[in-house]
């Protein structure tokens, strides 16, 4: 059965090839290719069963092709891998003091050069979430003090990752927004350690209705869900961002949760 799923791999390669669409092809499969050692001698006999000279040079000319479209992958990937790297530590050492080191909460002026690293990568690759994510779990996991700081930081990282690309394009206050949804954003961008006093003055003060937040948050989350990839990292934390200023939202206008019942205030 698995013989026979590669082997329908190949012929898709082949007739791919023929209509000059075998990069796209390879990429909607490279996890196959790369879990199954099966391809490659698929390949092979498929070239020792070809009836001519013909299909043969054509067999030989897609495995050549998705060789080289591998190795372009590969490249690709580990560039995009060391960019991620350099700069998940460039946005972190923004943040730092004059002697490298971090103390949290960051002070403003400290969070303000993270945004502006934050910014100059363009609000953070699906690589550099990534690395993150997986350098927080990492921090996590250790016992020692000054490592368990670093998931402080990496989630100012994500933090801030999250309110620069909520100002881009796809997301941003469009013309004629209304209040409530000019006020989430203004939330949303600042500082998550002032969330509470923001939206509890919001509620005292009358400003707006929390079920208006509500709604303009739950057309945000549709925007991420819908603009994002499917399954992504970033998708991920963003989501995560906009649950969590919902949590708090609820909080100050002493709403029920979801699983409460009804939202009645």
């Amino acid at each position: 059965k698995r013989i026979a799923v590669v082997d329908r791999l190949v012929e898709e390669f082949l007739q791919a090839n023929e209509k000059n669409m075998l990069s796209e092809a390879v990429r909607a499969s490279v996890g196959l290719l790369t879990q199954d050692n099966n391809f490659w001698s698929r390949v092979a006999a498929r070239y020792d069963s070809a009836q001519s000279q013909e299909e043969k040079a054509r067999v030989a000319k897609m495995a050549r092709d998705v060789q080289d479209i591998c190795r372009k992958l590969a490249e690709k990937a580990g560039q995009s891998q060391e960019d991620a790297n350099a700069g998940l530590q460039k946005i972190m050492a923004a943040a730092a003091n004059e002697k490298g080191e971090w103390f949290l909460p960051l002070t403003d002026v400290e969070l303000g050069r993270m945004r502006e690293a934050v910014e100059e990568e363009n609000g953070g690759s699906e690589e550099l979430i990534s690395l993150s994510l997986a350098w927080m779990k990492r921090a996590t996991e250790a016992e020692e003090q000054e490592v368990a700081m670093v998931v402080g930081v990496i989630q100012k990282v994500l933090h801030t990752i999250s309110a620069v690309t909520l100002t881009q394009d796809d997301f941003n206050l469009q013309e004629g927004a209304s209040t409530a949804a000019q006020l989430l954003h203004q939330t949303l961008q600042a500082r998550e350690e002032r969330w509470d006093e923001i939206l509890t003055t919001l509620c005292t003060q009358e400003t707006v209705a929390g079920t208006q937040l509500l709604t303009e948050s739950d057309d945000l989350l549709q925007k991420v869900l819908f603009t994002l990839p499917a399954g992504s990292n970033k998708q991920r934390v963003l989501v995560e961002y906009i649950q969590e200023i919902q949590d708090r939202i609820r909080k100050a206008y002493k709403m029920p949760s979801p699983a409460e019942g009804p939202i009645t205030a």
